[in-house]
């Protein structure tokens, strides 16, 4: 409750983010914890994605990991709409984006559209997340990020070696 309540000023953010323990202690949170629990780490992710600079440290940390298990395990209507407000930040970041097209979290969001949902606004948010998410897909998936990956040497398995790829 303290990190998130000191993240909501815009100041503190950096220094926050700076000090020993608190990342670890905000991206650590995993599958299982009770929900006020993840929804409080959602909220600092996206009070820091607002960031850009803390943007880029968020791969390290498997930020694109994090937010799709939310989408996948979660369906607490507070928790969804604010890891899809975090997932809209994060995927202004070209490197972020990138992890979190290969994680398949579009797949995690379409099944999203399918639950019952009591506020209506909540599917215009995921339909909404859906559609950027496509679009970042469309741009992430084509041939010069294959050219890319070889010649890099390090190609590693994931969404562009896919038959929708192909």
């Amino acid at each position: 409750d303290a990190v998130a309540h000191l993240l909501k000023n815009d100041d503190f953010r950096r220094i926050v983010w700076g000090e020993r323990g608190v990342k670890e202690l905000i991206l650590k949170v995993q599958q299982g914890p009770p929900s006020p629990i993840v929804y409080k780490s959602i909220v600092c992710v996206w009070l820091l994605s607002f960031e850009g600079d803390i943007l880029k440290e968020f791969e390290k940390f498997d930020a694109a990991t994090k937010l799709q298990d939310v989408f996948q395990t979660s369906r607490v209507e507070k928790v969804i709409r604010v890891s899809l407000a975090a997932l809209r930040n994060c995927l202004k970041n070209q490197s972020l984006a990138s992890d979190i097209v290969e994680q398949g979290t579009l797949e995690a969001l379409q099944q999203l559209e399918d639950e019952k949902w009591h506020d209506a606004e909540r599917y215009d948010d995921i339909q909404d997340t859906c559609s950027q998410l496509g679009t970042r897909v469309s741009e992430l998936s084509n041939f010069d990020r294959y050219e890319k990956e070889l010649s890099t040497g390090n190609p590693q398995w994931g969404f562009i070696h896919s038959e929708k790829f192909w």
